[in-house]
């Protein structure tokens, strides 16, 4: 493995729930970071009364997606790979 890299896992497919686990490794394979960014919501989508929750702490919709908004997904063929700006 050469520099940084980063592994996203996402559950977005549920009703009621939008979580990101993001993990970041070295160039050893050891974990450098890690962090989980979720909103739960009733229904179909979410509003500002919501809970939202990044790195174990409450935060507001604004700032998920503020943060959600960082996460870039790129799709490189059969895998796909994230960059996590913050």
């Amino acid at each position: 493995m050469e520099g940084i890299r980063v592994i996203a896992r996402t559950d977005l497919t549920h009703v009621g729930r939008n979580i990101y686990h993001i993990t970041q490794y070295d160039s050893c394979c050891c974990i450098i970071d890690w962090f989980k960014l979720s909103a739960g919501f009733e229904g179909s989508s979410y509003t500002a009364e919501d809970e939202f929750c990044y790195r174990k702490q409450e935060i507001s919709m604004e700032e998920f997606e503020a943060i959600r908004d960082m996460i870039v997904f790129v799709d490189s063929g059969a895998k796909q790979e994230v960059t996590v700006y913050w």
